[in-house]
């Protein structure tokens, strides 16, 4: 049914999570996004922490999900490649020995809690396209997603797509994967993170002066972002209003609960700050008077940093005001 593969392969073939972004339901990433990586156009950003606990505490999970269960799983953890389609990979994270179904482990953040719910149709949309994906790659009828929250375990059956449903899903990823990764095409470009590191990636430089009248389309598109910068600043004023009205209602308290959250305003710890560098400066006059030995200690800890593009945008409507986007 499927093998292991290399790096390669790998980068060439879509996933369960990227599968889920090309139906436009992952939080991270988008259709760019996976084009970029898988065009090698970028590199990936660094996982952060939150990721980084998960992939440590995948087994710890499972484990006790087949406590729980009483099942055998096997911590899987390999990607494998789907012999009749080539461009699908999956990495489950345990399959159950002695039957037909695989589990996901989810290490829920608290701030995430209250995305998940205890049915399949509770649990985040992403999470559940990749729950399809791998049924259909392994062809196996039910997929349980063990999630981690607080202190629960909430084990969740998915159960795999009709027939034409997943046909229909299976073909939309293989056009795409047809169109963008082994065609030339490229998606149309949105708000990610990879998307500003291929702008800069691309386009480093400039030429100077190389400014050029804008065509209908662009100011079009100029005028729709300044109207975009004009309600954000209005929205930006009217957000530390309320913030200010609503500390003057807590006055000397914690803060205010409701029933959708709550919002406390308290005092952070006091703490110190070391400036190093008039420290450093401060020891090199101090402890090195021979100036050619400062000099060439100053060179030896200086490095180059790499300037950047930087957007400048002006308008009459928002006169003062400049962004600092990349």
């Amino acid at each position: 049914m499927a093998m292991s593969i290399d790096p390669n392969v790998r980068r060439m073939g879509i996933g369960g999570s990227e599968a889920a972004a090309l139906f436009g339901c992952h939080p991270y990433l988008d259709e760019f996004s996976v084009w970029a990586r898988k065009k090698d156009a970028v590199a990936d950003q660094e996982p952060t922490e939150r990721m980084i606990a998960g992939r440590f505490f995948e087994e710890a999970i499972l484990k006790f999900y087949a406590h729980r269960t009483r099942r055998d799983v096997e911590y899987f953890n390999q990607t494998l490649q789907d012999k009749e389609r080539p461009w699908m990979i999956y990495t489950p994270d345990g399959l159950v020995r002695g039957e037909r179904r695989g589990v996901d482990a989810k290490l829920v953040a608290w701030d995430q809690r209250r995305n998940w719910g205890t049915m399949a149709g509770e649990v985040p949309e992403y999470i559940q396209v990749q729950a399809y994906y791998y049924m259909a790659a392994m062809d196996y009828p039910v997929w349980d997603i063990a999630a981690m929250v607080g202190d629960e375990l909430r084990i969740i059956p998915v159960e795999r797509l009709d027939a034409v449903a997943e046909r229909q899903m299976l073909l939309r990823i293989s056009e795409w994967h047809q169109r963008y990764i082994l065609g030339d095409d490229r998606p149309e470009m949105g708000s990610s993170p990879a998307a500003a590191r291929w702008l800069q990636t691309t386009f480093p430089r400039h030429k100077r002066p190389d400014l050029r009248y804008a065509t209908e389309a662009e100011i079009l598109m100029l005028t729709e972002y300044a109207q975009v910068r004009f309600e954000q600043a209005a929205l930006k004023e009217h957000r530390e209003k309320l913030e200010n009205l609503i500390k003057a209602a807590i006055a000397d308290k914690e803060g205010l609960v409701w029933p959708n959250g709550k919002f406390t305003w308290r005092r952070i710890k006091d703490s110190t700050v070391t400036d190093w560098e008039s420290m450093a400066r401060g020891l090199l006059n101090e402890y090195v008077k021979d100036k050619d030995k400062r000099e060439e200690l100053e060179q030896f800890y200086t490095r180059p940093k790499p300037g950047y593009r930087k957007i400048r945008f002006e308008h009459d409507d928002l006169r003062g005001e400049e962004a600092d986007a990349a």
